[in-house]
């Protein structure tokens, strides 16, 4: 196994066939408690490879040049944090509103949090401190769910430190899996719940203008997620073709014009020196 949870070796690698008889995709289960929900498992997976792919090819072609520091924006499980500390961040905090985090994730990466790599800290995201800058910033699928997304939104921009890079990745409602879970809604006369209907508020053209701006430029927009959601998902997961189908699926949600249809859609940001003539 070349991965672990508080080791000195890269915990993770890409993988597309999210069986968890796979070392790795059982820690994976095991970390985020995914359960019984297939659809989250997958896609939650499938923007874990998109990030790590993302992350390597900045770093191989001078994109990201600072390693100071870095912040994932509602870490969660503190997966995406260890992924960012293995690429050679010097420290990478982690912030998320679940009250219980630090406590959680002090036993899950006690060596990084010992080696000052890590640590974790719960708050709200809108609330970190101004003066506060980051190398690196990773915000995934958090913006729509806080209170005051432009607020969050500015805060990015405000903490990204000059030369900084951000990934964040926004639900995208022109996309088949969204439009289909709406779709079900409305012939088994269901209401749509509060959680839907705030990712039914953001296409993807919404999500880059909220980054185009002055002082940062757009390096990519990508994406991932195009067709395989509930109940194509359970249909298919498991069979010997699943890998190389999800594999397919990803690569041509990140293709254009592909992308801009696609369930999650990525934008990445650096922050470049403006100079006033």
């Amino acid at each position: 196994m070349n991965s672990m949870i508080g080791g000195s070796r890269l915990f993770y690698r890409i993988g597309w066939d999210c069986d968890e008889k796979d070392d790795l995709q059982a820690i994976l289960d095991d970390l985020c408690g995914y359960g019984k929900d297939l659809d989250t498992k997958i896609c939650h997976r499938k923007r874990l490879n998109l990030v790590y792919s993302l992350m390597d090819r900045f770093i191989k072609d001078g994109t990201i040049e600072l390693y100071d520091s870095a912040i994932d924006i509602g870490c969660g499980s503190g997966v995406y944090s260890k992924m960012i500390s293995d690429f050679g961040f010097k420290h990478v905090l982690g912030v998320d509103i679940i009250e219980d985090l630090e406590e959680n994730t002090k036993k899950r990466y006690s060596d990084e949090i010992a080696q000052g790599k890590l640590s974790f800290k719960s708050m709200n995201a809108e609330k970190l401190d101004a003066s506060l800058k980051f190398d690196f910033i990773l915000c995934t699928e958090v913006i729509e769910h806080v209170d005051n997304p432009q607020a969050l939104i500015a805060k990015i921009k405000g903490i990204l430190s000059e030369k900084g890079v951000a990934i964040i990745s926004m639900p995208n409602v022109l996309s088949a899996p969204y439009f289909l879970r709406l779709v079900v809604k409305k012939l088994r006369r269901k209401e749509i719940d509060h959680e839907l209907r705030t990712h039914l508020s953001y296409p993807f053209f919404k999500t880059i203008a909220f980054f185009r701006e002055r002082g940062f430029r757009i390096r990519i927009t990508t994406g991932t997620n195009l067709l395989l959601s509930n109940p194509i998902l359970k249909w298919i997961y498991g069979k010997p073709i699943f890998g190389a189908v999800n594999k397919t699926d990803s690569a041509f949600s990140a293709s254009w014009p592909l992308k801009y249809f696609s369930q999650f859609f990525f934008i990445v940001i650096k922050k470049e020196p403006t100079y006033h003539q």
